[in-house]
């Protein structure tokens, strides 16, 4: 489904020049999901891949899936959507804005957004609520919030697989929202490499549960994995004045485009990580560069951070 797409795999390699990484005598290497696609970038294509393309999601009379006003995993569902012909719906947790950018996207790709109280996005999981998108659109493949799901881990495993013909390294390491990236990831190594992964929520500790359960259903056992819950700059949404400032400089230093929001966070933990001396010398460290640079035009937009380039 997806072969007909011009995308960059396997996504570059590029190495990160840090005066930090020097002192301690560490090499970092983004790998760049970011470049895949101006639409699908990331793990949001990645995870997609597979749930779209198999049987369920090619029958399908549209693709329905759930987020906020300012949505990645909408953005490049709206995108595949526009992409194939087929009808998207979007079941969103906040306020219609025409001026929200984000939004302004999804519409722009034929995506019909419904948009609910706090309160009624948190049924999205409920049998009758299921029922009733069934209902409302007939033949509709439903795709869980943030595309988590087994099928999607084939295509984070399709990561590893690619940096196993690149480079050789020691530690891989990822953003966390709903835990399919990191469980994909650590699944697919078999604990031949250490992988870390940082919360980008507040109180994240249940991930645990979603990244092991994933996991038992995909390989019937769980893979270890180290999951990061004090890095969450203040909670999901959210850019504490140390990550802002961390994202800043960090862009400015190394010229790679960065959002606060997830791989901001991920930096500022693995640096201070590696000031606190919890990697040897001559450790290769590869980060995933997982996208999600949209949003960077909604954080401008709400005045919460804004990328001085």
């Amino acid at each position: 489904m997806f072969t007909d797409l011009k995308i960059q795999v396997p996504s570059p390699l590029t190495k990160i020049q840090h005066p930090l990484l020097d002192q301690y005598g560490i090499e970092c290497v983004f790998k760049r999901d970011d470049l895949l696609h101006p639409w699908l970038s990331g793990n949001k294509w990645r995870k997609l891949k597979y749930t779209l393309s198999g049987a369920t999601g090619q029958a399908s009379s549209c693709w329905v899936s759930f987020g906020g006003c300012f949505s990645n995993h909408l953005y490049a569902l709206a995108g595949a959507g526009q992409l194939f012909n087929k009808k998207t719906v979007g079941i969103i947790r906040g306020e219609e804005d025409p001026n929200n950018p984000t939004l302004q996207f999804l519409y722009k790709m034929g995506m019909t957004c419904h948009f609910v109280t706090r309160e009624q996005y948190k049924k999205r999981h409920h049998i009758a609520y299921e029922q009733l998108i069934d209902k409302t659109y007939p033949g509709a493949f439903l795709i869980p919030e943030g595309g988590y799901s087994v099928a999607a881990m084939q295509g984070m495993a399709e990561v590893v697989q690619e940096l196993e013909q690149q480079i050789d390294y020691d530690v891989l390491c990822c953003a966390v929202g709903s835990g399919t990236t990191l469980a994909g990831l650590a699944c697919a190594q078999k604990n031949k490499k250490r992988v870390i992964g940082f919360a980008a929520l507040k109180n994240a500790s249940y991930l645990h549960e979603s990244i092991q359960s994933l996991q038992r259903e995909k390989a019937g056992c769980v893979y270890d994995y180290d999951l990061e819950l004090d890095y969450h700059g203040g909670g999901f949404g959210r850019v504490s004045a140390e990550v802002a400032d961390f994202t800043q400089d960090f862009v400015a230093r190394t010229g790679i485009t960065i959002e606060p929001i997830y791989l901001g966070k991920t930096l500022f933990g693995l640096f201070d990580k590696i000031k606190r001396g919890q990697f040897e010398a001559q450790t290769r460290i590869v980060v995933l560069h997982s996208g999600g640079l949209q949003g960077l035009a909604g954080l401008a937009y709400r005045n919460l951070f804004h990328l001085q380039r």
